[in-house]
């Protein structure tokens, strides 16, 4: 079978497959894809099941937001101690030692978040 016959034939069973589906529906004219889904809200249901039930402030204070908050202060804390090691002036020391206490701050709110639940 050539190649123009073999896609003759596939566009005319594709053409059947179609109008058969539209044909129950009770519209007429031409035929539209049929989308057929086994629940139409398991997709937002999906999208969901990974949110906290305790609102956004139990979502928002997530493993992953302790994880930053870790980071933030080591690399805080180590640049602060780079600073002073440096013989930095206070700026370039204060705002690592800031960073480092704002992350300390966030990995602690985490971890009393856990402790809630």
């Amino acid at each position: 079978m050539s190649f123009e016959k073999e896609w003759a034939q596939r566009k005319t069973d594709a053409g059947t497959r179609l109008g058969s589906a539209s044909a129950g529906s009770g519209g007429g004219g031409a035929a539209g894809p049929v989308v057929r889904t086994g629940d139409p809200g398991a997709v937002g249901h999906a999208a969901r099941r990974g949110r906290s039930r305790r609102g956004r402030a139990g979502g928002f204070l997530d493993h992953r937001l302790m994880v930053l908050g870790v980071c933030v202060a080591v690399g805080g804390f180590a640049g602060a101690v780079r600073g002073l090691a440096d013989g930095a002036d206070a700026l370039r020391i204060l705002a690592p030692a800031g960073a480092a206490i704002l992350g300390t701050v966030l990995a602690a709110a985490c971890v009393v978040g856990y402790a809630r639940r």
